[in-house]
């Protein structure tokens, strides 16, 4: 359902077991701490948190933008995604937007940063879902800089490649403590150090 945008859960207030009110990759990673790492048990469903007014502990912050595209052969091109993050990464989703009358969608790629864990992924209309984690909850991306994903597309036109069209236009980097990172998306290319 989150990730390959399958039909919804039975009971949507069950998939929230992190009890954050909405359902993401958030809820997938909550669920695998517990079930392979002996994490918190799952809460029953959406619960109003009674934290208004106090001090919470800042959340880690992490910067997500487009690394340098490849052009592969006249029509293809791939661009990865860069994040750049200070702690270990549990798990990624993207929603990427583009024009499909300039732009094919083919299938994404891990990266050497991301190749222990899974690749899941939807083409769908202008937009591409995109997930990567480790369903067993015993892989993680480790800290640094770097592409996580590179996305990967055909020049449906006879012009030059455009890709002014190509969004990120929501993303959720999660820790291995199924907490959601504070993700600055850049327009600008993120540099690989």
């Amino acid at each position: 359902y989150v990730l390959k945008s399958g039909d919804a859960p039975r009971s949507l207030k069950s998939a929230d077991v992190n009890a954050d009110c909405k359902i993401n990759i958030i809820d997938i990673v909550f669920i695998v701490e517990f079930i392979f790492r002996g994490g918190p048990i799952p809460k029953p469903g959406c619960v109003v948190l009674l934290t208004a007014g106090k001090n919470l502990a800042p959340k880690e912050t992490a910067t997500l933008g487009w690394g340098t595209q490849k052009l592969i052969k006249n029509n293809l091109v791939e661009i990865p995604i860069q994040a750049e993050f200070s702690s270990t990464l549990a798990a990624a989703m993207f929603r990427v937007q583009f024009d499909p009358l300039v732009l094919k969608a083919l299938e994404p790629q891990l990266t050497d940063r991301s190749q222990n864990l899974s690749l899941y992924y939807n083409i769908k209309d202008n937009q591409m879902t995109i997930g990567i984690l480790d369903i067993n909850g015993q892989n993680y991306v480790s800290a640094g800089t770097g592409p996580l994903v590179t996305l990967r597309f055909e020049n449906q036109t006879t012009l030059p490649l455009n890709t002014s069209s190509l969004r990120i236009i929501h993303s959720e980097l999660v820790n291995p403590s199924a907490q959601l990172l504070e993700v600055k998306n850049l327009k600008e290319r993120v540099s690989a150090r």
